[in-house]
């Protein structure tokens, strides 16, 4: 009887704020605070900045909860080598899963620092109309590159998840071999 035992390793990466390093560009507390609360265009970009933080800590949970599935996934000891396949498979895809929901995370903390930066811009913009000296220039540009960034880290989620499904996919496989091994014993049996 061969026996074989899966070691699920799973790495936890960090996924920081967006709002205490990604957004370098701000308006200065004072100046900030002689905006009116029910500026539109500037509540509005707080609306749409609240939204992306409460997006990025749902991606975080989903996160956590992979990470947490993946541990405590308990794959029995294969007797057979079919038996062994899809307990690989079935780590592979733990490890895919986690991949993803990080890479998720990583997205919506890119989407959290963008809205940041499009807060910031709409405070800056507010006051030059108002005949501050602003350079609207440095706060577009760190939207920009924000915005970026998230664009990028939503392709490279597309493909943690094009991962993720083949791993879903290479489950089912592995077991329909075993399946299929089974049922060739089966009849081996019952002749």
């Amino acid at each position: 009887m061969m026996r074989s035992f899966v070691v699920l390793t799973v790495s936890m990466m960090t996924v920081g704020c967006a709002t205490t390093g990604d957004v370098q560009v701000r308006v200065p507390a004072a100046a900030a605070a002689r905006v009116p609360a029910d500026a539109a265009a500037v509540k509005t970009a707080r609306a749409a900045a609240a939204e992306a933080q409460e997006a990025l800590d749902a991606a975080k949970a989903e996160w956590s909860r992979a990470v947490d599935a993946a541990r405590a996934a308990h794959v029995a000891p294969a007797s057979t080598p079919e038996l062994a396949a899809v307990a690989e498979a079935q780590r592979q895809l733990g490890a895919a899963t986690v991949q993803w929901r990080a890479g998720v995370a990583d997205m919506m903390r890119w989407r959290r620092a963008a809205a940041e930066a499009h807060v910031e811009l709409e405070l800056a913009m507010f006051l030059a109309r108002g005949g501050d000296e602003i350079d609207l220039g440095r706060y577009e540009r760190q939207e920009a590159q924000l915005e970026r960034r998230h664009a990028a880290a939503a392709r490279h989620v597309v493909a943690l998840h094009a991962g993720a499904d083949a791993a879903v996919r290479a489950v089912a496989e592995a077991k329909e071999r075993y399946a299929a091994t089974r049922r060739e014993a089966s009849r081996a049996d019952r002749t």
